[in-house]
């Protein structure tokens, strides 16, 4: 299995057609909330011959601290089809149809692609009229 340089005056036997690309990215916004708790005052005041003593301090909930997350999400894509030419003429024989989509925060492609090919042909070349959903956790520097 592999690639083979050919001679190109003979007919192939196979030929592979590969895509890829990314969008401009969209722009995201998150926005959440977080408890905010702290010291609310204290438990209260004496008097004694030293002076004034403020007592123990109260903790508690003192409301909610709001926060907002905004970043760029890409869309990344690989596409392959492969064909067998026909005997006669140029049309071709389409054998295999494939594509991977991908999201994401990194918009390089020449990080986020050895990835995508590792993905895509996790499972090869799968089921007919098959869709997967895969997971995969990167933790690269975009």
């Amino acid at each position: 299995m592999g690639f083979t340089v050919v001679d190109h005056s003979k007919k192939p036997e196979l030929l592979l057609f590969f895509d890829y690309g990314d969008d401009n990215g969209k722009e995201m916004t998150e926005t959440y909330t977080i408890p905010d708790f702290g010291m609310i005052g204290y438990t209260g005041y004496s008097l004694n011959s030293w002076g004034m003593y403020t007592g123990m301090p109260m903790y508690g909930y003192r409301g909610y601290q709001t926060h907002i997350n905004k970043y760029t999400l890409f869309t990344r894509y690989i596409r392959i089809d492969i064909a067998q030419p026909k005997t006669k003429g140029t049309e071709l024989d389409k054998i295999y149809e494939g594509h991977l989509k991908s999201k994401g925060t990194c918009s390089k492609l020449t990080v986020t692609l050895p990835y995508l090919i590792d993905m895509y042909f996790q499972n090869f070349p799968g089921k007919n009229n098959d869709t997967q959903s895969l997971e995969k956790s990167w933790n690269g520097v975009c």
